[in-house]
């Protein structure tokens, strides 16, 4: 992703739902160094200044989320029909952000 793609995507989660959706796009490499996807989003998600919510990490070819709320297959179905729709990681991205927020119980 670029600078510019980031950007937007932490305007899109602020405007949808702020503090409840963090989102990591990380180099193979760097999820390798973290344990793999699975090991990387708990550590994010334990990590005591992150509220309840959604945590997503994803090289583009690799993806992983866990949530803090009941009913979790609806953000993984959410997440996984967004990155499949779009050729670009950073509009799959932007989708699953909108996809997660609709289906984010709040728990």
């Amino acid at each position: 992703m670029t600078g510019t793609q980031a950007r937007r995507l932490q305007a899109k989660i602020a405007r949808d739902d702020l503090g409840r959706i963090r989102v990591a796009a990380v180099a193979p490499s760097t999820l390798r160094r973290g344990g793999g996807a699975r090991s990387l989003a708990n550590a994010i998600a334990n990590c005591q200044a992150d509220a309840a919510g959604t945590n997503l990490v994803t090289t583009g070819g690799t993806t992983y989320l866990v949530t803090s709320y009941a009913g979790y297959t609806g953000a993984a179905r959410a997440v996984q029909a967004a990155l499949n729709t779009h050729v670009s990681l950073a509009a799959g991205l932007m989708d699953a952000v909108g996809r997660i927020s609709t289906v984010d119980t709040g728990g």
